[in-house]
C-alpha cells in the first residue's frame, strides 16, 4: 500500500504539474490573442488615421486652390477696371482732340475770324452743334463696340463659372473616391 500511495502521490504530483501547464499554456493563449487583437487594434486605428491626413490634405489643396483661384479673378477684375479707366480717358482725350480739330477746320473753312460778331458767334454755335452731332455718332459707335464687348465678357463669365462648376464636381467626386476606400 505504501507503494500505492507513493505511486498515486507521484500521478497526483504528476497531473497537478500537467494542470499548471495546462492553465499556463492557456494563459499563454490568452495573452497572445490579446495581444493580437491589440495589434490589429492598432493597425486599424493607424489606416484610419493615415486616411484622416489624406483627407485633410486633399482639403488643404482644394482650399489653397479656390484661393489662388479668388486672387487670380481678384487680379483679373481690377487688371480690367484699370483698361477700362485707361479706354475712357484715352476716350476723352480723343474726342477732345477731335473736337478742337473739327472747330478749327470749321472756323478756317467759314472764315469765321473774318466775320462781324454776331455772325462769329452764330456760326460759332452751328460748328458746335454739328461737332456734337458728329461727335454723338461716334459715341453710340462706340457704345455699340462696348455692348459687343459686354456680351463678349458675359460670354466669358458663363464658360468660368461653368468650368468652375465642373472642377468642383470633380473635387467632390474625387474626395467621395478616396472616402470610399
Amino acid at each position: 500500500e505504501e507503494h500505492n500511495d507513493a505511486w498515486r502521490y507521484k500521478q497526483k504530483t504528476k497531473q497537478e504539474e500537467r494542470d499548471k501547464l495546462v492553465t499556463k499554456l492557456g494563459e499563454d493563449i490568452k495573452e497572445k490573442e490579446r495581444k493580437q487583437e491589440e495589434f490589429e487594434n492598432l493597425k486599424i486605428e493607424l489606416a484610419l488615421a493615415e486616411e484622416e491626413v489624406k483627407r485633410r490634405e486633399m482639403e488643404e489643396r482644394i482650399f489653397q486652390k479656390k484661393l489662388q483661384e479668388r486672387a487670380d479673378l481678384k487680379k483679373y477684375y481690377e487688371q480690367v477696371m484699370d483698361e477700362r479707366k485707361d479706354r475712357a480717358k484715352r476716350r476723352q482725350e480723343e474726342e477732345d482732340e477731335y473736337r478742337r480739330q473739327i472747330l478749327e477746320e470749321m472756323e478756317a473753312n467759314d472764315k469765321v475770324h473774318q466775320m462781324n460778331s454776331q455772325k462769329a458767334r452764330l456760326k460759332r454755335e452751328e460748328h458746335k452743334r454739328e461737332v456734337n452731332k458728329l461727335i454723338e455718332e461716334r459715341r453710340m459707335n462706340q457704345e455699340f463696340i462696348k455692348q459687343q464687348e459686354l456680351r463678349e465678357r458675359e460670354e466669358e463669365r458663363e464658360y468660368r463659372e461653368f468650368r468652375k462648376k465642373i472642377i468642383e464636381e470633380e473635387g467632390r467626386r474625387l474626395l467621395a473616391m478616396h472616402a470610399a476606400e
